[in-house]
């Protein structure tokens, strides 16, 4: 679910990239939300690795929901629509396996996966929808992408690379190769953010995990 959700992400990034939208900010967004689920999928594999659990590999995976090969600029928005079904039906999979362990009798996993993943995915739906309508109302994608997604995104990046940063310098790895974590994150920041430093006017509405 979560790699059939990255897959989908990763096509709504591929189309802001094109030419015909150019909406850099948009884009990155994207792949930051296909990151999130990646990272996602790796935490409940670990976490059902250590239970005994065994993967078993799918045969073709595919994006939970089609890619539109018709966004313009004036249904750009339409995006969001697709994001919202992706993170719904990850929402509604993720009840359904509480659902499975609450009646196997399995609190440690119904705990795990509300503290994990569900108050995160109900935060990531608000937001989304909150973009779906400031987006509709503003009626001018490459506004909302320069005032809005640009600062958001740049936040996020900088929000990752201080997570980053905490857990190497916890590992005790920062010191043995003679770089203090302050300098570790300057040099994170300044590949993650190079594209969208610039575009700080606009103080983002929210930092999504």
């Amino acid at each position: 679910m979560f790699w059939s959700g990255e897959l989908t992400y990763l096509g709504l990034y591929g189309l802001c990239e094109q030419s015909s939208l150019s909406l850099t900010g948009l884009a990155e967004f994207w792949r930051l939300s296909a990151l999130r689920l990646r990272r996602n999928a790796s935490c409940m594999i670990n976490y059902h690795s250590t239970r005994g659990a065994q993967l078993q590999d799918e045969t073709c995976i595919q994006p939970l929901v089609e890619i539109p090969m018709n966004i313009s600029l004036e249904n750009v928005w339409q995006l969001f629509d697709i994001a919202l079904i992706v993170e719904l039906q990850i929402d509604r999979h993720l009840k359904s396996v509480c659902e499975i362990a609450k009646i196997h009798n399995d609190p440690e996993t119904e705990d795990h996966i509300a503290a994990c993943f569900l108050h995160r995915q109900t935060r990531t739906i608000k937001y989304l929808k909150n973009h779906l309508t400031s987006l509709r109302s503003m009626e001018n994608p490459h506004l909302y992408d320069r005032l809005v997604m640009r600062p958001l995104v740049s936040q996020m990046c900088e929000y990752i690379a201080v997570k980053k940063t905490a857990l190497v310098e916890e590992a005790g790895i920062l010191n043995t190769h003679g770089i203090s974590a302050s300098e570790l994150l300057r040099k994170i920041l300044s590949t993650d953010t190079r594209t969208v430093s610039e575009h700080r006017g606009a103080r983002p509405a929210e930092v999504s995990e």
